[in-house]
């Protein structure tokens, strides 16, 4: 690659091929995302030699280091970068090898399915790539592989890195065995699996994933593998038990509340409940309710009586049931004195109204007789 003429009068005295050394040997540090950020936007302005084998390093192993960086990466591939194309042209198609991704909490989604998009709609599109790297702070693999959209990268990348970072103690995340839901196969074309800090559902999830791998490297080896799995299965079964017995303590709780509630309500209704409130405790809303509730509380009375007789007392359930056996009987004799009371005043209305009829028919019979007089 031939090295853009200087710009400044002023430049650095080393030969370029230190100065290239250089700059290829730091990208390739384990940098922060803010250490990576500063030195991107930095190199774009010492000056022209040093922005040029920056633009070389950074094109064939490229870094993303938050969202704004996939998108500016994805213009940049579609020909929309003015600098790129100025003084770059191409050179991700000649040189890219490998594309590192980097998420945590703050630098947004990767935005993986925008890439997969542009590689299935570009399919010679950077054909030197081989690996994919992922750094997840504080992730888990979804950051990766959203559930909702389905991954599959293209057959040119051939070697898988994820390595997982922890700001809190790690041997809850570790002994997870909860899987993502890849589905297996979905990674045929990986054969270097590189895993570094990852859970055991998320590690079972990759390997069943990547089945033609043939180069393994980890922090856990197969066999501690399943070691693990096994311990965070007995973990998940210990969590699961301990949560139906919370489950199951919080319930008991629940109902002997909701018991003294109903106790201390009914006692209530007994001691000073309002007539009008002992029919809706017993669902009589309505005055036609009444005769029904009636047989029913009788009935109740009845198996109330029969259980004293063997010993089972519940006071408080019988004075209840008394109560609103004589607060419907009250109301059936309200109802029935309503109805007689009616029929009555509807016979004296008509025998009123038969009287007026015939005192006028007697009226009208005098005044005859006294016209033909």
């Amino acid at each position: 690659m031939s090295v853009l003429p200087s710009n400044s009068s002023r430049s650095l005295q080393f030969p370029t091929e230190i100065l290239e050394k250089i700059v290829r040997e730091y990208w390739a540090l384990p940098l922060s995302t803010q250490e990576r950020v500063l030195f991107m936007r930095d190199s774009m302005v010492v000056n022209s030699t040093w922005m040029s084998l920056y633009m070389r390093a950074s094109c064939t192993d490229v870094h993303i280091p938050n969202s704004r960086y996939f998108l500016r990466l994805l213009n940049i591939l579609r020909g929309d970068s003015a600098i790129y194309n100025t003084f770059a042209p191409g050179l991700h198609d000649t040189f890219c090898r490998s594309i590192t991704f980097r998420s945590d909490h703050k630098s947004g989604p990767l935005g993986m399915s925008a890439m997969i998009q542009f590689f299935s709609e570009n399919i010679n599109r950077l054909p030197h790539l081989r690996r994919f790297s992922f750094e997840l702070v504080d992730q888990t693999l979804e950051a990766v592989f959203p559930t909702c959209t389905p991954i599959h990268f293209p057959p040119s990348i051939t070697t898988l890195e994820v390595f997982f970072y922890y700001s809190q103690s790690t041997e809850d995340a570790l002994l997870d065995v909860q899987p993502w839901g890849l589905e297996t196969g979905s990674l045929p074309s990986i054969h270097t699996l590189r895993v570094y800090g990852a859970s055991a559902g998320d590690m079972g999830d990759l390997l069943q994933a990547c089945n033609h791998v043939r180069v393994y490297d980890s922090d856990v080896s197969l066999p501690e593998l399943r070691e693990r799995l096994a311990r965070g299965m007995m973990l998940k079964a210990q969590r699961f038990e301990h949560r139906m017995k919370l489950m199951s303590d919080r319930f008991a709780q629940d109902v002997a509340q909701a018991s003294l509630d109903d106790e201390i309500g009914m006692k209530r209704l007994i001691d000073e409940g309002t007539d009008e409130e002992i029919l809706e405790a017993v669902g009589a809303h309505q005055v036609g309710d009444v005769p029904g509730i009636l047989i029913e509380l009788r009935s109740e009375l009845a198996i109330l009586l029969a259980k004293e007789q063997r010993g089972e007392v519940d006071t408080l359930a019988r004075g209840f049931v008394e109560k609103a056996i004589r607060v419907c009987e009250k109301a059936v004799r309200k109802s029935w004195i309503r109805r007689t009371a009616s029929r009555v005043i509807s016979k004296i209305s008509g025998i009123r109204a038969d009287m007026k009829s015939k005192s006028k028919s007697l009226c009208k019979s005098r005044v005859g007789l006294l016209n033909f007089n």
